[in-house]
């Protein structure tokens, strides 16, 4: 009996743990101005019609960002960026798999 339980609460685990893995996947990458330089402060964020809006992401002094959990769909995202709470881009982007987009600001 007992070691029918462990086995049970193994497998339950496994589950647990497999779909822990599936969840969705990164988006990275950087944001700069013309002149190539980083911008660090800025808010990206992603919006999916189905998903709703992740949770915003912020650059680093490289202007380097990351969002995880990203889950794949066939319909496009938003990818956008704030300066304070004004939209100062947004370009539509397909998730398959870990993504790397750089952001050019004008």
């Amino acid at each position: 009996m007992k070691q029918r339980l462990n086995l049970w609460l193994i497998a339950i685990l496994l589950l647990l743990t497999q779909s822990a893995w599936a969840q969705g996947f990164s988006v990275y990458g950087t944001v700069s101005n013309v002149y190539d330089e980083p911008v660090p402060g800025i808010v990206v964020s992603m919006f999916h019609p189905v998903y709703g809006r992740s949770a915003p992401a912020y650059t680093d002094g490289w202007g380097r960002y990351i969002l995880y959990d990203v889950p794949p769909h066939q319909a496009p995202y938003y990818l956008e960026a704030y300066w304070g709470n004004q939209l100062i881009y947004r370009d539509v982007v397909q998730v398959f798999g870990p993504l790397e987009w750089h952001i050019m600001l004008d």
